[in-house]
């Protein structure tokens, strides 16, 4: 597919659609259409290899990277869109359904010319548009219209590439069954999946770092005509898991994530549940509630009762969503009593200290009572409580002395994985720490492992490694890392003890010597029935009789193997997790373990998120650094084509992190003849015929135009 679009879309005639391009010789140069570029044109386009540079922002690539980078879209909707634009037919859309698809899309498309002309036969409808605050601009951003003779307006409803997929239909009739009409869900229209306004604020949101869910069409409309744009519209009381999904393309630990609760009772009743929702996604992200005026149901009224100057007062004046529950519960529970503990219970989940003392100082003057009694009751405290030991209480002058002997001492302490973008992430594994690896049955999780092993072992030749396989006999385990070592087939490595040929027996040679030198360090426990007292014991034995060392990495595979206490398995996973943290800390090692997910309608090829893991969430708490993986060829509902263009993708993701950014996606090329997992790398990755990753070429002198993949 992307050398199909390489081929066949002319960058300059592309990039010529979003600013203007002046020829110089042999390329072409223009002020740069994705960052603010005034004045100097730092965007040369070089038609030669179909590529761009800008020297401002110092992006670069070919058309894809491109509209990936203009759209904020991903590599793979970036083709996609590219593809529908200029009628381009990939082997793997050569289906029924995606042609249906094609004809949907331009058949609503028609649909919108159509709504938007009839508007402007139709001053009563416009009228009604206009007394709602919205001016002609906004009108036409939103592409508002109506029925040639139905009393309704029409709001199209797009895609994240701005394609109209469906439309909403607001009645203006009172006496209407129901104010709005949705399409009905079809081939390219689940309401699940869409955000209103999503094509227009994804432009916005990381320029200034936050987004605002709102509940409806108007509100987005309204924040945009107060010049707030980036806001989206889920569009129902309720927002979806699908949806929460969505977000995080564009959202990241940093950015502000904003309320609009309306102040209708279903979706006050829902504002809590919405905010578990979300914070499941966005466990890290600040998260705000603007307060509508009591004499407002929600933003568009704010617009057209009080102008576009009180919303944003309102944005500005936003409170941390902990404080907006808790004013909810003063404003609707009468008995104080009652008052005193829905608080107390609603901040027992408040990690937050200082937005725990903005709510203690707020509740001074509600309940009339002091600071201090009102602190200490929050905090379930009294003035009984015993004194501690003053020497527990650290001043920065101790902590600076604390941390430098951390430094000094993190290196010896820190591992990496062996995977650059992975451990520029998470920063290493430290000991002491719990790594858990989730995903479905199928992904590949013990092939995970089993590279990261291999990257151990070649990094740190003397690190005790102990690995419990207990899905897999240490017999089928040799022959993985036979595999993964030498770039070897499966039937070569069984040549070992055949006549291979001659070519074959050099390779298999040269693995067995690298295994007598490099995994000396290395043992393998394949035994079934193993409990956690069993694993202490044999890590333990392992390193005084074994290495003449303690073990520093236990491999786990896969945690559900493990014997347990009693009870459910949600108790038995439990109480395994902790005890994994436990031993972690013990031995002062570093314990990998897998893990399934829970049967929630995921397959191996949708993203997994840390709180699917199987039978308990303490699984995500206990861990230090939760890595999730799918493979998108495995996904439901592909067609042949689509698994061929997929092949080989392997995702992960950094669900939890304690050393750094959460929620980074990290692409694999997965090499099935060799098991080998390599990280997708800004620069191709480039192997020789065994599969051996080979040095990059040398970068281009100095001046010299580069794109992003060295060319």
């Amino acid at each position: 597919m992307f050398e199909l679009i390489k081929e066949s879309v002319d960058i300059v005639r592309h990039v010529e659609k979003y600013t203007q391009l002046k020829q110089h010789g042999r390329y072409y140069q223009g002020l740069c259409p994705l960052h603010d570029d005034r004045t100097s044109p730092s965007f040369t386009v070089y038609p030669s290899d179909n590529s761009f540079y800008c020297f401002g922002c110092h992006k670069g690539g070919d058309v894809v990277d491109f509209e990936a980078e203009r759209q904020q879209l991903s590599m793979g909707d970036a083709a996609k869109q590219l593809c529908e634009e200029y009628n381009l037919k990939p082997n793997y859309v050569q289906s029924a359904k995606y042609a249906q698809g094609i004809a949907l899309k331009k058949k609503k498309a028609d649909i919108l010319d159509a709504t938007v002309e009839s508007l402007k036969g139709r001053q009563d409808i416009y009228e009604y548009i206009k007394k709602r605050g919205l001016t002609d601009e906004t009108i036409n951003e939103f592409s508002l219209g109506t029925g040639d003779k139905s009393n309704i307006v029409v709001i199209p409803i797009k895609d994240k590439f701005g394609k109209v997929v469906a439309f909403a239909r607001r009645d203006l009739d009172p006496n209407a069954h129901a104010k709005y009409v949705n399409d009905s869900a079809d081939l390219i229209f689940n309401k699940r999946e869409i955000l209103y306004g999503y094509d227009k604020a994804k432009y916005h949101i990381r320029e200034v770092n936050s987004i605002i869910l709102n509940e409806g069409y108007f509100d987005v409309m309204s924040l945009w005509e107060s010049g707030i744009k980036s806001g989206v519209a889920f569009c129902s009381s309720r927002i979806t898991r699908e949806q929460v999904v969505l977000l995080q393309d564009l959202v990241d630990a940093n950015h502000i994530i904003y309320f609009v609760p309306t102040n209708d009772t279903t979706a006050q009743n829902e504002f809590e549940k919405n905010i578990t929702q979300v914070r499941a996604g966005f466990p890290k992200n600040h998260m705000r509630a603007l307060i509508i005026p009591d004499d407002c149901k929600d933003l568009n009224d704010v617009l057209m009762i009080h102008g576009k100057e009180k919303i944003t007062e309102i944005y500005q004046s936003s409170v941390p969503v902990e404080l907006y529950l808790a004013k909810r519960i003063i404003k609707t529970e009468p008995i104080v009593e009652m008052q005193y503990t829905k608080i107390r219970n609603l901040c027992s989940s408040i990690d937050n200290a200082l937005i725990m003392e903005d709510i203690c100082n707020w509740l001074v003057d509600i309940w009339k009572k002091p600071a201090s009694l009102i602190k200490s009751y929050i905090v379930n405290k009294n003035s009984q409580d015993e004194i501690v030991d003053t020497s527990k209480f650290k001043n920065m002058d101790m902590l600076m002395r604390d941390y430098e002997l951390y430094i000094e001492s993190l290196e010896s302490n820190r591992l990496k994985f062996g995977w650059a973008k992975t451990d520029a992430t998470t920063r290493g594994m430290r000991m002491g720490d719990v790594i858990q690896m989730i995903a479905s049955t199928g992904v590949g999780k013990t092939m995970w492992a089993q590279n990261l092993m291999v990257n151990l072992v070649n990094q740190y030749p003397t690190l005790p490694i102990m690995f419990y396989s207990l899905e897999q006999t240490g017999v089928m385990a040799f022959e993985r890392f036979a595999m993964m070592e030498g770039s070897l087939e499966s039937k070569q490595v069984e040549g070992w003890y055949k006549n291979a040929d001659k070519k074959i027996q050099e390779k298999l040679v040269e693995t067995m010597r690298s295994f007598s030198k490099n995994y000396k360090n290395f043992v393998v426990v394949d035994e079934s029935g193993i409990d956690m007292k069993k694993l202490e014991q044999y890590t333990l034995q392992a390193g005084m009789l074994t290495f003449g060392a303690p073990v520093k990495v236990v491999v786990i595979d896969y945690l559900g193997y493990l014997q347990g206490e009693g009870g459910d398995m949600y108790h038995k996973v439990s109480v395994i997790s902790k005890q994994l943290k436990e031993l972690a800390k013990k031995l002062n090692c570093i314990v990998i373990s897998l893990h399934q997910v829970s049967k929630i309608g995921k397959t191996g090829g949708d993203p997994i998120e840390g709180y699917m893991a199987r039978d308990s969430g303490v699984v995500q708490e206990s861990a230090d650094i939760m890595i999730s993986a799918w493979r998108p060829e495995l996904k439901e509902d592909l067609s042949d084509e689509e698994k061929k263009d997929l092949e080989g993708v392997y995702m992960t993701k950094i669900v939890k992190n304690r050393y750094g950014e959460v929620g980074r996606k990290i692409e694999f090329f997965f090499q099935k003849r060799y098991l080998k997992l390599l990280e997708k790398r800004d620069e191709p990755v480039m192997a020789d015929e065994h599969g051996k990753i080979v040095a990059p070429p040398p970068p281009p002198p100095k001046n010299a135009r580069i794109n992003k993949y060295g060319g």
